[in-house]
């Protein structure tokens, strides 16, 4: 693989929060009003992991105040240039923002998102879109299951103090992030939009706008409405990309007509 020596910094992480607590009369189908929460969620920890770096980095708070916990994850997001979670759009980068904002903390630099779970609900039509599921449809690690402390057993140890439960969620924790990891450079190709990652390449050559990499072949072309443009293939990740310049000629575009409907 022929890849540039510009990298961007890609970070993959993933938190664990704690579930809020409130006065139900029942087991299903409640809409909890705002007078019966007695308790609000917070972040309990979280992993991250520097794509293609070996250096993981796990961070937890045993209290309710996750201030120290949150300014920690805010210095790695406002150093990436892209970050990796499954359901990060709306849990991970939700949770830490809301938990950013309440504790009087200013916005991290702008950050492209890449959810594996929007990508799995956009592009295939599968049985789940889980994390444990994918891992298990593309050939990752897979994630870890729970040991002593199953399920929600886990976050009530965890919050009762118990050093084994905090020792099972560091582990849990670590490993849906390395099999995120995996489950990425799998789903490349297959990402609609992903941030152009030709844009860092120093190879003063064409490049993969999925991967970075140089070895790009030419495979036939794009077709718009008013322009044609070459189209090339990837011979690393396999993803698709085209070029910017409109191959069909200025006489040609001229006489070009437009669907009326």
């Amino acid at each position: 693989m022929i890849m540039s020596n510009i990298k961007p910094n890609i970070l993959i992480f993933d938190i664990e929060t704690s579930p809020c607590m409130a006065d139900v009369w029942g087991l299903w189908n409640n809409n909890v009003g705002l007078n019966q929460l007695r308790k609000s969620g917070h972040i309990m920890s979280f992993v991250v992991k520097w794509l293609g770096d070996d250096k993981i980095t796990y961070v937890e708070s045993r209290t309710a105040n996750d201030k120290r916990l949150v300014a920690k994850l805010h210095k790695f997001i406002d150093k990436a240039d892209i970050v990796i979670a499954h359901n990060g759009k709306k849990f991970d980068m939700g949770w830490f923002r809301g938990r950013a904002a309440i504790h009087g903390m200013t916005p991290p630099s702008p950050v492209k998102v890449i959810d594996t779970l929007l990508t799995a609900r956009s592009q295939f039509q599968f049985p789940s879109n889980k994390l444990e599921y994918l891992l298990k449809v593309f050939g990752c690690t897979n994630k870890l299951s729970h040991k002593k402390f199953a399920g929600h057993t886990l976050w009530t140890e965890c919050l009762a103090g118990n050093p084994e439960a905090w020792e099972e969620m560091r582990e849990y924790n670590i490993i849906d992030v390395t099999a995120l990891e995996e489950l990425y450079i799998k789903m490349i190709p297959w990402i609609p939009n992903h941030p152009n990652m030709g844009i860092f390449s120093d190879l003063g050559e064409e490049a993969c706008t999925k991967c970075g990499s140089g070895r790009v072949t030419k495979r036939g072309m794009t077709i718009s409405s008013v322009g044609k443009y070459q189209r090339y293939q990837c011979n690393d990740c396999g993803g698709w990309s085209q070029g910017k310049t409109n191959l069909l000629g200025k006489d040609a575009r001229k006489v070009l007509l437009r669907n009326a409907v």
